[in-house]
């Protein structure tokens, strides 16, 4: 599924209109980055939980180059679904 699916369907559902749609989905998915990327956990009930997941820094070596190079640690979403998912 496409975004512009994923907002037609909530448009169509709802019946409202498509941009207000696209903006109502925005904004719940930057409420989810927002809170996970600053340490809280996002309970879903029966969907799952959305978190801050942490990277360590390690080195690689660049194929094109074969120069050591350190990647740093990095801070992204995460997310782990529920059982009731999983089935």
């Amino acid at each position: 599924m496409t975004w512009e699916e994923l907002v037609y369907r909530v448009s169509h559902k709802y019946r409202i209109p498509k941009p207000e749609a696209k903006r109502l989905l925005q904004d719940v998915f930057t409420a989810i980055a927002h809170t996970a990327l600053h340490g809280d956990d996002l309970r879903i009930p029966d969907f799952g939980t959305f978190y801050r997941a942490t990277r360590k820094a390690r080195r690689i070596v660049d194929i094109r180059t074969h120069k050591s190079m350190e990647i740093s640690m990095r801070t992204s979403v995460g997310f782990s679904c529920s059982k009731s998912i999983k089935r």
